[in-house]
């Protein structure tokens, strides 16, 4: 018959079905491949399933291997299932598992090449056994790949393992254990699984280099940061490491304090590729190794600049420049307290100072009126106009004997052992007329300031002393540039202020009377004013622990006064505790010393009625606290307390030219004991209502004094808050 009239065999068999039975296999197999190619399906199945049922056991296994060609696979399972009924002696029984397994494999392979998991999955779990048993490394391989896609790295090890096992130089096997490890976060394993590959083999160092970043990111989880930036580097060239890693690594270089080179990395990832993370670490970065100055002038983009703004307003309301955090960032701190808004005051102070009455004796009684208007977001002008009614108590007998026997020696050269002393003194005190000493000295002072918070904290205050007393008004002012910074905080202030210890210092006396040929009859002398600079500041000196102190220097005058010069040293160590509920607590100690160049103490013309030692020593120990920021209430608090010397020298009865040899006062020395307590506070009643007091005790070797004041303020903005700006301190310190 001719080997492809395929038509003619399928009618032959028709006609004679014995001719293609299992005595004629070759003609029956011919069949077959006509049914293959013809149809019908029906009919090759139904001939191959005869032969199965009826030929000898190795023609039916080459009838099974040969149908491979001619059935779909399905139908081939079917066949094969029908083979599997059959007995077979153990030779053959192996040679028909192989057969069907090679077929299995075929189907396998189909389910992979058609990306069907589902179907892959469910075909090997069926042949899973049989790999074993054949331990077919090439399918083991197959099928840990396969598991390790589908991220079941549990049952890819173990494949890849078993590919291991049977084929043990196999560097593809050491691969997927090492990708099963990796993504099993095995890094140190990983690492040792990879080094067995052979150098230059596919994946190899990827792995290496995945391995030690994530041994890297174990160790940065657990702030070994040291050991993370050490992998890193092991890991290879930065910029062949993935963007994580290139951050992970700066991020361990500013843990460091190695914020520089921080600064480079997260600089160049940021412009490569602009996100959050890059932005928050090229910011970290720059605060740690950039100065104030340039910070400002960082070009930030629309990430980055977010970040140094808050980050701007945030160190501005720590150092207590409250316009400026106001003015950077609004939406936090624009409701805070009083700093930025227009408010009116109202400041009531009475002040009372030991001394001699109707001479160092001094009661004042203040009255204010302030108010604040924003000219910017971060500068404002404050008036305030102060009304002082001052009371040293009844210029009575005693004091006018003891100044007209001071005048008779200084100004006459009558001393107490000459003839006539006493009936003089008590003459010159009875017609003795003093105006500005006594009761009831009523003075004016208006101020006129402006305050800005920009690169430096600068504060410009004009006003005049005592209007309306004996003297004209001087005026008086100041201009103060403070910085601060990581290093601390530093200050320079110029001023000129009024003495306000005595109605003589603060507004001056004119002789009206005294003896019909005194020299002195009409002269007026004191309203003594202070002139100076003082340099300040605070250094913090690691551990809670900081240095402050000021130094200064000042020129002292006044009407028929004589000139002086003041100098003056301060030095303290301080500790600050961190306790819930408070900005800062610090308890310290001081040493300061003052030296005034005369001794114009005293009350007769060309001495200015102030306190004026040659030496003052005081050792202190103090306490500072000031309650949390940003409260309904602020409290402010200072104790200090400890020794003191002063010495003040022999002075000259009338230290004027003209007067000298007319008499002295004595000097004198003398230890003591000192100490202050001042403890201020406001409370917010109110969206637009602030109320406070201060209370003030201080006791020293030259006088003692006691000082309260009162005040409401009227704010024309809402505010949620009040701050230490908003304190009554910095008033009464102005008005004392």
């Amino acid at each position: 018959m001719a080997a492809n009239d395929h038509g003619k065999l399928i009618q032959m068999a028709r006609q004679s079905p014995t001719l293609f039975s299992c005595a004629h296999l070759d003609q029956a197999w011919s069949l077959a491949d006509a049914y293959a190619t013809l149809g019908p399906r029906d009919g090759l199945f139904g001939l191959l399933a005869g032969l199965i049922n009826a030929c000898r056991e190795r023609d039916r296994l080459a009838t099974l291997q040969k149908a491979v060609t001619w059935l779909a696979p399905d139908d081939w399972e079917r066949l094969a299932d029908l083979e599997a009924a059959n007995p077979r002696t153990p030779g053959v029984d192996a040679e028909f598992l192989r057969v069907r397994y090679d077929q299995d494999i075929s189907r396998l392979l189909a389910a992979k090449n058609a990306v069907d998991p589902g179907e892959f999955f469910q075909r090997f779990d069926r042949i899973s056994a049989r790999v074993e048993s054949y331990q077919d490394a090439n399918i083991a391989l197959l099928a840990g790949w396969s598991f390790l896609d589908a991220k079941d790295t549990g049952t890819a090890a173990h494949w890849f393992g078993r590919a291991r096992d049977w084929r043990p130089a196999d560097a593809d096997a050491a691969r997927g254990l090492a990708l099963c490890a990796l993504a099993e976060r095995r890094h140190a394993d990983a690492r040792l699984l990879a080094e067995g590959i052979p150098a230059g083999e596919q994946g190899r160092e990827e792995i290496l280099r995945n391995a030690a970043v994530g041994m890297a990111q174990a160790a940065y989880e657990q702030e070994d940061f040291a050991s993370a930036l050490q992998l890193l580097t092991d890991a290879g060239p930065r910029t062949g490491l993935p963007r994580y890693a290139q951050l992970m690594t700066a991020w361990s270089l500013l843990h460091l304090g190695k914020s520089a080179q921080a600064l480079e990395i997260f600089q160049e990832v940021h412009r490569q590729q602009a996100d959050a993370e890059s932005a928050q670490g090229t910011f970290y970065a720059l605060i740690s190794s950039t100065d104030a100055g340039a910070l400002e002038q960082y070009p930030a983009d629309e990430l980055l600049a977010p970040l140094l703004q808050r980050y701007h307003a945030d160190q501005s309301f720590f150092r207590k420049r409250f316009l400026a955090a106001r003015d950077r960032a609004p939406d936090v701190y624009g409701a805070n307290g009083g700093a930025g808004t227009p408010r009116a005051a109202w400041y009531g102070m009475l002040r009372d100072k030991s001394g001699s009455t109707g001479l160092s004796k001094l009661e004042d009684t203040v009255n204010s009126l302030e108010g604040v208007w924003p000219l910017s977001g971060r500068s404002e002008i404050t008036f305030r106009l102060d009304h002082h009614q001052l009371d040293s108590g009844a210029f009575a007998h005693e004091a006018r004997l003891s100044l007209a026997g001071d005048l008779l020696t200084g100004a006459l050269g009558i001393t107490s052992d000459s003839p006539g002393f006493t009936d003089l003194a008590e003459t010159g005190a009875a017609s003795l007329r003093v105006s500005g000493a006594g009761a009831d000295v009523s003075i004016w002072e208006p101020h006129l300031t402006w305050r800005s918070e920009t690169r430096f904290e600068v504060e410009a205050d004009i006003g005049l002393s005592a209007v309306g007393g004996v003297l004209d008004p001087r005026v008086i002012g100041q201009l103060s540039v403070r910085d601060s910074n990581k290093w601390g905080n530093f200050g320079i202030t110029g001023y000129a202020k009024p003495i306000r210890e005595s109605i003589l210092s603060y507004t001056g006396w004119r002789l009206d009377e005294f003896l019909p040929a005194s020299p002195l009859n009409g002269e007026k002398w004191g309203a003594v004013r202070a002139a100076g600079t003082e340099l300040s500041g605070y250094v913090p000196l690691g551990n809670g622990f900081g240095f402050n102190g000021k130094i200064g220097l000042e020129q002292i005058d006044a009407k028929n006064v004589r000139e002086n010069s003041h100098a003056f040293l301060l030095a303290g160590l301080n500790h600050g505790l961190e306790l819930d509920g408070f900005d800062y607590f610090a308890a310290g100690i001081s040493a300061g010393y003052d030296h005034y160049r005369h001794n114009l103490s005293h009350f007769t013309p060309g001495h200015g009625g102030y306190f004026s030692p040659q030496t003052f020593w005081q050792y202190k120990a103090n306490l500072d606290f000031l309650t949390l920021e940003n409260r309904q209430a602020v409290v402010k608090g200072h104790v200090d307390g400890g020794r003191v010397l002063k010495r003040e020298g022999a002075t000259p009865i009338i230290p004027l030219d003209g007067f000298s040899g007319q008499g002295f006062y004595p000097g004198n020395r003398e230890w003591g004991w000192a100490y202050t307590v001042e403890l201020n506070g406001a409370i917010r009643v109110g969206n637009h209502v602030q109320v406070g007091a201060l209370v003030s005790r201080r006791e020293s070797p030259q006088y003692d004094e006691t000082a309260g004041m009162l005040f409401i303020r009227v704010l024309f903005e809402p505010r949620n808050s009040v701050l230490s700006s908003d304190l009554p301190g910095r008033v009464m310190d102005s008005v004392r």
